[in-house]
């Protein structure tokens, strides 16, 4: 398996702690995949944003709060650094921060860095996240 090669102090640790394991023969998890493939099934399953029930009041209260911040960002606003870039008309409030786009920004001068628009995808996943746990049309 490993002729000819020379072998990671990783590759080396995990051979032998299978190793160790199998020979060991205890039914974990591990001797179990080690001894059948097939019959070990994963002990976690992925389950969908949707498949989460809230019965704490405040966790619930959080995630209404969250979903409403997100349905009150203004797509004109998230957009603006995008078409001020581009030179076109940029409707919207100007978010500020980080987010804001200045075109005599200059990187090289040492002051606070900016990133025009940057988490604009962070946005759009957690409003596809938040769609995907209430199933809300709106949100979609």
């Amino acid at each position: 398996m490993y002729a000819g090669r020379k072998v990671s102090r990783r590759e080396f640790v995990r051979a032998t702690s299978l190793l160790v394991a199998a020979a060991a023969g205890e039914k974990t998890g591990l001797s179990l995949a080690l001894s059948d493939p097939l019959s070990a099934a994963a002990p976690l399953a992925e389950f969908g944003y949707g498949s989460v029930a809230l019965f704490s009041e405040l966790h619930e209260a959080q995630l209404t709060q969250t979903l409403a911040v997100l349905m009150g960002l203004s797509e004109d606003s998230l957009l603006k650094p995008f078409r001020e870039m581009a030179g076109r008309a940029a409707p919207g409030e100007d978010i500020g921060g980080w987010y804001q786009y200045l075109p005599d920004y200059d990187y090289r001068t040492g002051d606070a860095g900016l990133a025009p628009g940057s988490t604009f995808g962070q946005w759009i996943s957690a409003l596809s996240r938040g769609y995907a746990a209430t199933g809300s049309r709106e949100m979609r």
